[in-house]
């Protein structure tokens, strides 16, 4: 239960910083505070004993994100596969893939412009994505533990 709580709450604040880089979006340069934050937030959830630091080894930190990253895995492999030309195309899966880490979008400016297969840069980096941060947050930035200790004033637990 704990797992789907850490999946859960992370996802929210992922949807939430999304959602706020959309909004934000007009105003150049607070979007990368945004990004800043979230990447605050990554650390965060990464080390901290009550979210994926604490759920044990790398087995469950590994269920915790792959729940939290479910849509857009699912959706980044479907694009890159049909780019290649594995499988059809499915629009819908692209926007949602790119509404699911909206709150990366200011990263897309750093993508050289131009296109491969017919398929702008940015859209191969997005679906690609995916596949790059869901490693990244399982190792945990070394994953260690922050957080109040649990042990009372006398110095038992």
């Amino acid at each position: 239960m704990r797992i789907l709580a850490v999946a859960g709450y992370a996802a929210l604040i992922q949807l939430l910083a999304g959602a706020l880089v959309i909004v934000v979006g007009p105003w150049p340069g607070i979007d990368w505070l945004v990004l800043a934050g979230y990447a605050g937030f990554l650390v965060h959830v990464c080390r901290h004993r009550d979210l994926l630091a604490g759920l044990g080894g790398w087995p469950r930190r590994m269920l915790a994100v792959l729940l939290w990253q479910a849509p857009a895995l699912l959706f980044g492999v479907w694009n890159l596969a049909a780019f290649l030309g594995w499988c059809p195309g499915f629009d819908a899966g692209g926007a949602l893939l790119m509404a699911w880490h909206a709150v990366f979008l200011p990263l897309t400016d750093l993508v050289p412009r131009g296109e491969y297969r017919l398929v702008a840069w940015y859209l191969w980096v997005g679906s690609a994505w995916p596949l790059v941060l869901v490693p990244v947050l399982v190792s945990g930035f070394g994953c260690r533990v922050s957080g109040r200790p649990s042990e009372g004033p006398d110095g038992s637990q």
